[in-house]
């Protein structure tokens, strides 16, 4: 099962920027239709109007402008021109502090809404270098997810020697202990910046790394003990309810740095696994059954595999109108205790022996009991990933 990494490109827009608490006062005058607009980098304009003050040089598609608007108090038609020049440049939004609200006319909004430029207004104590902060961390922290992201999908493609892959590795991090193991996280942060604690926390953490990309959070955690590796990622996942809502996390088995696309491809499949099981954390295991039915989720051979035996089970039901297979399942989640199955399914001891035993009898293993257990729990299993 081939699966790629790295391919959305998720990038600094208007939108994000404008979840920061900085801007939880912040005002969308105009152009609120276009906050996805993307911003590459951010200027300052509180000069003198001149003619011809903007050039190619100067002005830029991307560019988020900051500007008082002091400029403009006693020529309000070069504000319109100076709207213009931004909406021409395809720039990504105007910023304003509210000392010059009057400038705002319906006119000035109607120009920018035609021209899918957002206007935003923030309070005058705001400064231009919080500002200027805040969103150039954003577009920093979005360019080193995208950057690495893909390094790991040049990676895990599996088209580099031993060497290429050590030389792009080292490009993530060039202080990678000798073992890795990777967690893979699909889930919702509790805010935008929990993304921000969470960069702040592994730039600290100098052997690990964490990169978002394609809605999934990769955390590459090194050592020279597997041992100590182990514990070091367990006490980690269990903090990932601080960061994430409604997330599945997967975990590789722990390699050789060498083998890190092993690491992907492991810990992508038990992402996958979760997923499919509904469950919070799998750890990669390639002794669990689980495992190899994962590999095969997508062919043809296990469905069929699944309908003629789910059917031919299913056609069999017990004197309340539940079938085999319900008590086929059961069996399986309370590990083989006929005692355990009849008090979760209300029903005496006896009545489950005796629907394992017709179980038994249907799918030929009367005498053969762990090629029985074996093909229940393989059914099963395939059952909750389905």
């Amino acid at each position: 099962m081939e699966r790629k990494v790295g391919r959305k490109v998720m990038l600094c827009t208007i939108e994000l920027i404008l979840k920061q608490p900085l801007f939880e006062n912040a005002k969308v005058l105009a152009g609120k239709k276009y906050l996805d607009n993307v911003v590459n980098r951010t200027s300052v304009y509180d000069c003198s109007v001149k003619s011809g003050i903007f050039d190619k040089s100067i002005v830029k598609k991307g560019d988020l402008y900051i500007s008082g608007l002091d400029q403009f108090a006693t020529q309000p038609q070069e504000f319109t021109k100076f709207i213009q020049v931004l909406v021409n440049f395809q720039c990504s939004a105007l910023i304003i502090t509210d000392e010059n609200a009057h400038l705002i006319t319906e006119e000035i909004k109607e120009q920018c809404n035609r021209g899918k430029l957002p206007l935003i207004m923030v309070s005058w104590t705001v400064s231009y270098a919080s500002i200027m902060e805040t969103i150039n961390n954003i577009i920093i922290q979005k360019y080193y997810h995208i950057f690495n992201g893909n390094k790991l999908n040049e990676i895990h493609t599996g088209k580099l020697n031993d060497a290429e892959k050590k030389r792009v590795l080292e490009s993530i991090n060039p202080k990678f202990k000798k073992l890795l193991q990777i967690v893979i996280v699909r889930g919702n942060l509790h805010s935008p910046m929990m993304e921000n604690d969470l960069m702040a926390y592994f730039l600290k953490r100098q052997k690990d790394v964490y990169i978002f990309h394609d809605n999934l959070h990769y955390f590459l955690i090194s050592h020279d003990s597997e041992e100590e590796l182990n514990q070091i990622q367990t006490i980690f996942c269990n903090y990932l309810e601080q960061y994430f809502s409604n997330y599945t996390a997967g975990v590789s088995a722990v390699h050789p740095k060498k083998e890190v696309n092993l690491c992907l491809d492991e810990g992508l499949l038990a992402l996958d696994t979760a997923y499919y099981l509904q469950e919070k954390r799998i750890v990669y295991d390639n002794k669990s059954i689980l495992t190899l039915i994962m590999k095969l989720k997508d062919s043809s051979e296990l469905y069929s595999y699944y309908d003629s035996l789910k059917s031919l089970i299913s056609i069999y039901r017990s004197e309340n109108d539940s079938t085999l297979f319900n008590t086929c399942k059961m069996f399986v989640q309370c590990k083989g205790s006929y005692r355990e199955t009849a008090n979760l399914m209300g029903q005496s001891e006896a009545t489950i022996r005796y629907r394992i035993n017709k179980l038994r009898q249907i799918l030929g293993f009367e005498d053969d009991i762990v090629q029985f257990h074996t093909c229940i729990t393989m059914l099963t299993m395939i059952d909750r990933m389905l």
